[in-house]
């Protein structure tokens, strides 16, 4: 539906992606390539899909004929939608249009009277909106990204975030569903929820937080109080919540900045960026595993060494051995 298109483009210009010429212009005509179609293509929902277009200079509506922003860029401005037939025609609920709308996500219609219309904008961006939600972004994420205050060269990196947490994750489950499937009382995982010491990826828990789940309830089953338990829980949490940020920190000054301004293309430099992030994650995770596990077993010798007898420490040492079914 997006055309290239100049000014005094009428609705012939909705027929081809890419044809910068009006067709009574002078000047000679130029090859549209597929390539040039498909860049103008990206540039002109790029531009109708962020919040750029509302400051772009020109009218944002004018009925029956396509409208030119300056940018070469225009739409079908003939498509006039109540709220109920854009929900119809989007597949999003009325109830959902208007939230987004309060979010700033989707702007308003235009009036004529008591009346509302939406346009071919409206639904371009809902459908914007559906397929950065495909991704796994939340909607302030997506708010960020679509009103300019997040770079959109971050985009790949932000859904390849979003999908490493809920890559072979099963389907999403609410708080309530995940109490059901492990076992644990709605009010411990929602205290545990407040803390910050569970949270919901893309809106929801996954399998693997039901695993969780289920490993922090054995841990009750053997004689751990949950007070103490909660109280080490929250300090882990700190601990590692601060680590991480450094390692993120790292991760932007050594890698993402560098590739970014660099002389790659924006394309290309995404893709790398990503590439980073897909090996450095679980690379990550089996160091920071590994030492934890690895430093949990000698603390546990050394206290043993110091208070047990000779069958605790005999029972220990086989443990930790190398090769121990442990």
């Amino acid at each position: 539906m997006w055309a290239g298109a100049g000014p005094g483009s009428g609705d012939g210009a909705k027929e081809g992606i890419g044809d910068e010429v009006g067709a009574d212009s002078e000047q000679a005509p130029t090859v549209t390539t597929q390539a040039t179609r498909s860049s103008t293509r990206r540039r002109c929902q790029a531009l109708f899909t962020s919040t750029a277009w509302l400051t772009a200079g020109a009218p944002w509506w004018s009925a029956g004929r396509s409208v030119h922003y300056g940018s070469g860029c225009s739409y079908d401005a003939s498509v006039k939608l109540r709220v109920e037939e854009m929900a119809e025609r989007s597949g999003v609920s009325v109830d959902t249009i208007r939230y987004y709308q309060g979010r700033g996500l989707v702007p308003p219609p235009t009036r004529r009277g008591r009346i509302a219309h939406y346009g071919q904008e409206h639904l371009e961006r809902l459908e914007r909106i559906r397929a950065l939600q495909r991704q796994g972004l939340s909607l302030a994420a997506i708010g960020r990204l679509l009103s300019g205050e997040l770079d959109p060269r971050d985009e790949p990196l932000l859904a390849a975030v979003a999908g490493a947490g809920t890559r072979g994750a099963g389907p999403s489950l609410s708080l309530a569903e995940l109490a059901e499937r492990s076992d644990i009382p709605l009010g411990l995982l929602q205290a545990a929820e407040h803390e910050g010491l569970i949270s919901p990826v893309a809106g929801g828990y996954s399998t693997a937080d039901v695993d969780a789940a289920r490993a922090g309830l054995r841990l009750l089953e053997l004689g751990l109080p949950l007070p103490e338990l909660m109280v080490l829980a929250r300090r882990h949490h700190e601990h590692v919540r601060s680590v991480a940020e450094e390692a993120v920190g790292l991760f932007d000054d050594h890698i993402r900045r560098p590739l970014g301004t660099g002389e790659l293309a924006s394309e290309d430099a995404a893709r790398r960026i990503v590439e980073a992030f897909q090996a450095i994650l679980p690379a990550t995770v089996a160091l920071v595993a590994h030492h934890f596990e690895r430093t949990l077993l000698a603390v546990a010798t050394e206290h043993i060494e110091k208070v047990g007898g000779p069958d605790e420490l005999a029972a220990i040492t086989e443990a930790t051995s190398p090769g121990s079914a442990a």
